[in-house]
């Protein structure tokens, strides 16, 4: 994903994510999102 996004327009962070789709609370950690950003 972030190779679509090489361009110096865009901010690229990533972020770790507390959440899980699954309800067990015990796997909502280690998962991490990209923020992409033109501002």
């Amino acid at each position: 994903v972030s190779g679509m996004f090489k361009s110096k327009t865009w901010k690229i962070k990533k972020i770790e994510a507390n959440r899980s789709i699954n309800s067990n609370s015990k796997k909502r950690t280690g998962h991490f999102e990209l923020l992409i950003k033109s501002y």
